[in-house]
């Protein structure tokens, strides 16, 4: 986690070889939830998703790491959640969620 003025970059890394799309929740101090998808490129499209969730530009399989930028303050935010319904072949959920300093 990075911050600017006014935004925070997450960078996410891949741990292990299974592709998989990813599902991400930004939990603000308001109470306020952000969602987002990140689809894989090799799928070629995504799940359809509710109107809550913003679609994020496709991460290629072959790099390790992606990076979010949020329009969001550092200091606004309470918790990040990968994975927050489960669903993922996740076989370390201990680094599923983060609590900014």
């Amino acid at each position: 986690v990075s911050k600017s003025k006014k935004r925070t970059r997450l960078e996410l890394k891949r741990y292990g070889l299974m592709p998989m799309p990813l599902d991400l929740t930004v939990t603000l101090k308001s109470g306020v939830t952000l969602k987002y998808h990140i689809p894989l490129r090799m799928m070629r499209g995504h799940k359809p998703v509710s109107r809550d969730v913003e679609v994020l530009k496709d991460w290629a399989w072959a790099y390790e790491t992606y990076n979010v930028i949020i329009d969001v303050q550092l200091n606004n935010i309470r918790a990040v959640e990968i994975d927050p319904s489960e669903r993922l072949a996740d076989i370390n959920r201990d680094n599923n969620y983060l609590i900014p300093n």
